[in-house]
């Protein structure tokens, strides 16, 4: 079973918040980026000035700069977009029993290590924003004491993410003062 785009595990040794939303963003935009090669291809192969006008039957063919210049509008908008979303990570944030945050950043391309001690982290907090349509959405933000914020958890669900913000500062006092 697939695992949601954000889950909150903890045990006895460990808790762990994770944040994969990013993940959708990056297939998004491979498979934008793989039609449009798609779509290359055939103007290749047709041939740029074999656009039918529309409605067929009228006699004549689209300019044969058009097609060409459409497919390097979206080409340009993809490869933009696709920057854009290559350089959020899906964020992990685990804390051990011995006082210890590590925080691993996975980008499609490199994955970035932190550890961080508890005493150095300024705690969660619960934030809380509106999505595209207007609907509440929840997320658990981590803030180093040097200002640093990473979104490590996020959910529809307030009383998930309040739970899960609960347990995880709970976890990090109790680590920092032992």
């Amino acid at each position: 079973m697939d695992e949601p785009p954000s889950a909150i595990e903890w045990s006895q040794e460990t808790m762990k918040l994770s944040n994969k939303a990013p993940r959708f963003g990056w297939w998004f935009s491979a498979c934008f980026l793989l039609m449009c090669a798609v779509f290359t291809y055939i103007l290749i192969r047709d041939g740029f000035s074999h656009a039918q006008t529309n409605p067929p039957s009228a006699s004549g063919y689209a300019m044969p700069w058009l097609m060409p210049a459409v497919l390097a509008v979206f080409w340009a908008a993809g490869l933009g977009v696709a920057w854009y979303l290559t350089g959020i990570p899906c964020v992990e944030a685990g804390l051990d029993a011995s006082g210890s945050v590590h925080i691993l950043r996975r980008y499609p391309f490199r994955t970035e290590s932190q550890t961080i001690d508890a005493a150095d982290l300024a705690g969660a907090t619960l934030v809380e924003t509106k999505d595209s349509e207007g609907d509440l959405y929840y997320s658990i933000r981590l803030t180093t004491t040097d200002g640093m914020q990473m979104d490590v958890a996020q959910s529809p669900d307030r009383s998930i993410c309040e739970t899960a913000l609960n347990r995880f500062n709970a976890a990090l006092r109790a680590s920092a003062a032992g």
